[in-house]
């Protein structure tokens, strides 16, 4: 058994390895060596890297995560590309300058051609994919059949041996010899099937996944910009809210800016949409249909003559190192992986501060900095107060004349089951899956922030 924190509850509690556990939950009481990870601190948060387990302190524990669509990847992934560029604008320190908290211009970077997009323009425009679907390399197979003699092109080398065994495959025997009826005869075959054809299929998936999760974070960019163009006309909303909501997107977007960015990533989409039709053509040729959809092909490729000679090939396996070095190590390594996790929860906990310290100064309150983890609160009316970050999260407290308060703001990037609700403590959630879910939603994309 081994003691944690339980992120939502507030609690320590024992968790067993032979139990699952809810991944992004729990994290580490004392400093731990997590296997292949390494040495971690205390306040570590428990995710899954891909394996569905973790090691810790040399006992293994079974992790459980929910398992989300196309859209849902999407959200979350550009949310963390905002999450990122954010935290690289906000110094909590400064409070007289704290940044925007909505989704910032800069992130329009995180759409610049990558070479695995420069790879693959090329070779479609140049049509070296096209080309290996419709005449790929192809090897000569020699299978061994028994055969009417004036089918018989080329004979089995064991041709005599079995002619000589099989007495039903005699049409006459005769003085001289025997006239055979049947012969054992090699018969060759076009073998489409070899290890380049291979990897050309599994990269026509992986570019193919690739492409659909490209559009799907495009089209969540897009709506989440649309939203933010539409604010001002919007009907819905209480016009101080809304008054609110459009100075907060100016502060973050110059005249122009937030139309420029919703145009590129227009471009981008019919671009890419362009690339997926062809992908998803050259998945209908032959080619692709004559490769088992479970031969598999690891990531390091073999150094054979048709990949570093054949100019289409040579095209295959550089396509192929660009998609290993931009996307595969980055989703399939559980280092990497567990690394990035630990990266973007920090970015969430960095945005949740921004956002309290952001909601404090609207309504009057004087903030001053003390240290990397506290800051004082003072309001007009002589209500005191302090803002503290530890172990996660974040607490607030407030002392008057005559009352004491005390609220906690729990980051939490994953949605669990069962959650109890504790009071003055609230879950802030990246993406609110359930719209009836009482606590903090804080949504990134649409820029508000509602208690």
């Amino acid at each position: 058994m081994l003691k944690v924190r339980d992120g939502i509850m507030g609690n320590t509690v024992l968790i067993r390895p032979v139990e699952p556990i809810p991944s992004g939950r729990y994290s580490l009481l004392k400093e731990s060596n997590l296997g292949i990870h390494g040495i971690w601190p205390a306040g570590t948060l428990l995710v899954d890297d891909g394996r569905g387990c973790i090691d810790i302190d040399g006992e293994t524990f079974q992790l459980e995560s929910r398992k989300l669509d196309t859209k849902e990847l999407a959200q979350r992934d550009i949310a963390f590309q905002a999450l990122e560029e954010i935290q690289a604008l906000a110094e909590l320190r400064d409070v007289d300058s704290l940044p925007s908290p909505v989704i910032p211009p800069e992130i329009a970077h995180r759409f610049d051609h990558s070479q695995l997009e420069v790879e693959l323009l090329e070779a479609l425009q140049l049509g070296h994919l096209h080309s290996i679907a419709k005449s790929p390399r192809i090897s000569m197979r020699y299978d061994e059949e028994l055969l009417p003699v004036s089918r018989v092109k080329r004979t089995a080398n064991n041709y005599q041996r079995h002619l000589a065994a099989h007495s039903e495959c005699w049409q006459q025997r005769t003085f001289t010899g025997i006239i055979p009826k049947k012969l054992q005869a090699k018969i060759s075959e076009d073998e489409v099937h070899i290890y380049e054809n291979r990897v050309f299929s599994r990269l026509l998936d992986h570019l193919e996944r690739y492409l659909i999760g490209t559009l799907a974070r495009l089209r969540v960019l897009n709506e989440a910009l649309q939203k933010g163009l539409d604010l001002e006309g919007s009907d819905s909303l209480h016009r101080s809210l809304r008054h609110a909501l459009c100075e907060t997107w100016g502060e973050s977007f110059a005249q122009g800016e937030a139309e420029s960015l919703k145009s590129l990533s227009e471009k981008k989409l019919g671009h890419f949409d362009d690339q997926l039709r062809k992908i998803q053509q050259l998945k209908q040729s032959a080619t692709y249909r004559s490769i088992p959809r479970d031969a598999a092909v690891p990531l390091a490729l073999k150094n054979t003559n048709i990949l570093m000679n054949d100019p289409h090939y040579i095209k295959v396996r550089c396509l192929w190192e660009s998609w290993v070095k931009e996307v595969a190590l980055f989703s399939k390594d559980p280092v990497l992986v567990f690394e990035q996790q630990q990266k973007y929860i920090e970015c969430y906990r960095h945005y949740i501060g921004l956002l309290i310290l952001r909601a404090h100064m609207q309504i009057g309150w004087e903030i001053t900095h003390l240290s990397d983890d506290k800051w004082e609160l003072k309001h007009p009316s002589g209500v005191l107060g302090a803002l503290n970050y530890r172990a996660g999260s974040w607490q607030v407290t407030l002392v008057g004349e005559d009352f004491f308060g005390r609220l906690e703001f729990i980051p939490v990037i994953d949605a669990f089951e069962n959650e109890e609700s504790i009071t003055d403590r609230y879950v802030c959630r990246l993406i609110d899956l359930d719209e009836t879910a009482e606590g903090v939603s804080c949504w990134i994309l649409a820029g508000y922030f509602s208690w």
